[in-house]
């Protein structure tokens, strides 16, 4: 079965890893900085959730093609870029203040995508119309990929 955050495993398991962030963890690869990564991933939430908009670049490549790649389990290509508003080290995303705050943000917010009462947007910027199930896969793999990113 693919990891989503639908499922309470997986949900744990993020957050579980989450937890093992540090100010010091040493990235991969990129240039975020691990603060930096905390705040990035819960933009990339507040997408989901509709608390934060972003503007719309899907094509049809991307909307079929692209969509299903990802969801199918290519995951995000190291060092593939950023959206504009989710662009910690330009300034454009949320900035970090307080690790151990901006952590909690993160895990309330996977909480609340996870929440199968929590109504998720329809539209992702690059892939279109996104429905739960596609949200919550394309939010763990995003999580994923930057927690692996360093190195947990």
């Amino acid at each position: 079965m693919k990891q989503t955050l639908s499922n309470p495993t997986d949900v744990a398991s993020v957050l579980s890893r989450i937890e093992r962030i540090t100010p010091e963890s040493q990235r991969q690869w990129g240039k975020m900085n691990p603060h930096q990564m905390i705040c990035h991933c819960a933009d990339q939430l507040r997408f989901a959730t509709g608390e934060k908009m972003g503007k719309d670049f899907s094509n049809i490549l991307l909307r079929t093609v692209g969509k299903w790649l990802i969801l199918a389990g290519m995951g995000f290509p190291k060092n593939s870029p950023t959206l504009p508003e989710l662009d910690v080290v330009k300034g454009t995303g949320s900035q970090p203040v307080d690790f151990a705050h901006d952590v909690d943000i993160l895990k309330n917010l996977v909480h609340t995508v996870a929440n199968p009462t929590t109504r998720l947007t329809t539209a992702h910027p690059a892939f279109g119309t996104t429905n739960r199930e596609e949200w919550t896969r394309l939010a763990w793999l995003h999580l994923d990929h930057h927690l692996r990113q360093f190195g947990v």
